[in-house]
């Protein structure tokens, strides 16, 4: 059989049951359509269905459709059919059952249907999505498909008074509008590791060779769910390396017809980080809202390979942003493409200390110290996607962190040394995990140089040397099975900290050494010197340096 060469031709064949307010009127007239038909692959068809009411509004309680089409694109192929989540505008009514392939006198008919009453939704004049739907194949489909509209036209001019029902059937009124709306693009990818999406469809198909063809193609392409892709999607952002900095730019390495348009769909999101992209046009932070509301107050973030995670205000197409929900939701991205510059902000303020680090490569990030209250969880940073992407933070997950609170670990992650330390607008305790291969003080414009990586591991505390000599409550307490024992010195010594049981018996020596001034913080595991652990009880920590000794009391629960 010859390939087809024209496009894909439908005959929309539909049933619409509802209800309407009879008080009110006696006619109703609505139109529903089907549009923003793509070939998202060889074997992938997705469209969208709309409805709206073209006279005085309406009370929708269900709804059942069908949908028949041109036989000959099937290509002798078993169909699938289904509908994509979190598309429908009805909120009360979308898609929940009947979808699926039904065949008659051996003719594909696609069919959809609500959920049963007594559920409403009010149809108005302004159209609603209805969904989007995919219809899929074990074999391509034939024929060129574009961006093709079909429209169909209802009219219920009789009121079923005994039921409350009309029924509208066999409406074959449809109308052709061919063509496609695309859009030229340009995308900077640069080398290594990059959050990219796609911000509509290319028209040869979504796979990831097809869209970036000089990427690194011994490694996988990761969504969301770190799971390996082939083809891509608008809305989803992608973990993708490449080999080299390229500009990609439609009519050179896409075609110069320019990238379908795609609608601005909801993003259906869960708890947690989500991976998202955008469409077709840049678009500000502020505007982004969630349904349920209030799932999302925190930041977004992007990701440059040679700078790490960093907030942003606006969004651009093409690049792949991370957003966190506290629960699962749909992400409404913002109709227009208005950017309210007003309402930009910063994400740290000006009085923040810096902690700046560089290494060899000249890939650089850095690190706040909050000194105005600011609360570090509103810094929380996304996870990295493994040990290659540069990637530096406290050990918290934070990107800032109140350093008065005690001592805070900095992770190194896909870096190289020798690499710069580099302190602005504070004053910092400088060192390795031991205190003794590291330990020096940095003033605000002092840098220093560190060679080996000393277990790809910094710890920061406040600058200011202790006035007194001080032996904090353990934390947390009661524990199991660790807990954290923390110390101030205000001169160098030695310094030994040593747990005891209830009876006066040694347990262990934490530690016993010549101590530089300043605040440390001790790690017990509930082990004695020998490894075996100990039991459930009350025990004494003690601390000697010097003339000073102090002891306190903990829990151990198991």
């Amino acid at each position: 059989m010859q390939k087809l060469s024209g496009r894909f031709s439908v005959i929309f064949l539909c049933t619409i049951i509802f209800v309407v307010n009879i008080e009110s009127y006696s006619q109703v007239y609505y139109k529903m359509r089907i549009a923003n038909c793509i070939k998202v692959r060889t074997n992938t068809i997705e469209f969208d269905v709309y409805i709206k009411s073209t006279g005085p509004d309406f009370i929708l309680t269900s709804y059942q459709c069908a949908l028949s089409f041109n036989q000959s694109i099937i290509n002798n192929g078993n169909l699938g059919f289904s509908y994509i989540p979190g598309t429908s505008q009805l909120f009360k009514l979308p898609p929940a059952n009947g979808i699926g392939v039904l065949i008659h006198n051996n003719i594909h008919i696609l069919t959809f249907s609500s959920i049963c009453p007594p559920y409403q939704e009010i149809i108005t004049l302004s159209e609603k999505r209805v969904g989007r739907f995919r219809l899929y194949s074990n074999t391509p489909f034939w024929g060129n498909i574009t961006n093709i509209i079909w429209n169909f036209e209802g009219n219920a001019n009789t009121i079923l008074t005994g039921s409350g029902f009309s029924d509208i059937t066999n409406k074959l009124n449809h109308s052709h509008l061919s063509g496609s709306a695309a859009f030229p693009f340009s995308l900077l990818v640069e080398d290594g590791w990059n959050l990219v999406s796609i911000p509509g469809y290319h028209p040869v198909d979504q796979n990831v060779d097809t869209w970036w063809e000089n990427r690194d193609k011994s490694v996988n392409v990761y969504n969301n769910n770190t799971q390996s892709v082939t083809n891509l999607e608008p809305g989803v952002g992608y973990w993708m390396k490449h080999t080299g900095s390229m500009l990609y730019n439609t009519g050179e390495e896409w075609p110069s017809e320019g990238i379908i348009y795609s609608p601005n769909y909801p993003i259906k999101g869960h708890s947690g980080w989500n991976l998202i992209g955008i469409y077709n046009y840049e678009l500000s932070v502020k505007g982004i809202k969630t349904i349920p509301g209030g799932l999302h107050g925190g930041l977004v973030f992007k990701f440059i390979p040679g700078g790490g995670y960093l907030p942003v205000n606006i969004l651009t197409p093409g690049y792949g942003y991370l957003i966190s929900l506290i629960d699962s939701g749909l992400i409404i991205l913002p109709d227009s493409g208005n950017l309210p510059l007003s309402k930009i902000t910063s994400h740290y303020s000006n009085n923040w200390g810096k902690i700046i680090i560089t290494d060899i490569k000249e890939r650089s990030y850095t690190l706040y110290t909050i000194t105005d209250g600011t609360d570090p969880d509103n810094c929380l940073l996304p996870p990295a996607l493994n040990n290659e992407i540069f990637d530096i933070r406290f050990s918290t997950g934070k990107f800032a962190e109140d350093v008065n609170t005690g001592i805070h670990t900095i992770e190194l992650k896909g870096i190289e040394y020798p690499i710069k330390v580099k302190i602005e607008n504070t004053g910092i305790k400088l060192q390795d995990e031991t205190g003794y291969i590291l330990n020096t003080r940095l003033k605000s414009g002092e840098e220093i140089i560190i060679n080996s990586d000393l277990n790809n591991k910094l710890l920061v505390s406040n600058d200011a040397v202790p006035d007194e000599y001080t032996l904090m409550q353990n934390y947390p307490n009661p524990f199991n099975p660790n807990t954290f024992i923390r110390y101030e010195i205000p001169q160098d010594g030695f310094v030994t900290v040593k747990i005891f049981n209830m009876l006066g018996q040694e347990v262990t020596t934490l530690f016993s050494g010549i101590t530089k001034a300043g605040r440390y913080t001790l790690n017990w595991d509930g082990t004695d010197g020998n490894g075996k652990q100990a039991s459930s009880g009350s025990y004494i920590y003690r601390m000697s340096a010097g003339e000073f000794i102090k002891s306190k009391k903990m829990i151990l629960i198991k």
